[in-house]
């Protein structure tokens, strides 16, 4: 037979672990930090979705290696680099400042 004593000690154990479970979802959705992110496509002027590789630089461009040749951002438009204006390649896999 079941005592009140056990029912009582189960029923505080269950209320307990559920109040921790429920104030540690809150703890952790507490912290985190939401950043907002923009995707740019071709339409936007990204030379191409591939993309391969990424920098920014000391001046603050992003640049973007892909397999149609090299896009640099300004944070408003982009600028496309491939052989047509002077690179032997357009596959550029890798960006070093």
């Amino acid at each position: 037979m079941i005592s009140s004593y056990h029912i009582s000690v189960s029923y505080k154990l269950i209320v307990k672990l559920t109040t921790i479970f429920l104030l540690s979802l809150y703890q952790r959705n507490a912290f985190t930090q939401h950043y907002p992110t923009l995707q740019y496509t071709t339409k936007d002027g990204l030379g191409q979705l591939q993309i391969l590789s990424t920098l920014e630089d000391s001046r603050g461009y992003i640049w973007v290696g892909h397999k149609g040749g090299l896009s640099k951002f300004d944070g408003q438009n982009f600028e496309n680099f491939n052989h047509t204006q002077g690179m032997t390649r357009n596959f550029v896999n890798d960006l070093v400042q």
